[in-house]
């Protein structure tokens, strides 16, 4: 009895380290999709001596 009680804890502190992991790597993917949306949304005109070359040029 006393070995499952020990069973049961570390079980529960293993599932902890789990959820706790994931919710970290599933803000770190989020944070680099948003990233990623960003960049592919950004557009900037180039010009040079005020004088317009490209328009609506993607950022990256």
């Amino acid at each position: 009895m006393n070995g499952d009680i020990w069973f049961v804890a570390d079980s529960m502190h293993c599932h902890h380290g789990f959820l706790k992991t994931f919710t970290k790597a599933s803000n770190l993917f989020d944070v680099t999709a948003t990233q990623d949306w960003v960049n592919c949304e950004a557009r900037a005109d180039i010009e040079v001596d005020n004088t317009t070359i490209l328009k609506n040029v993607p950022v990256t």
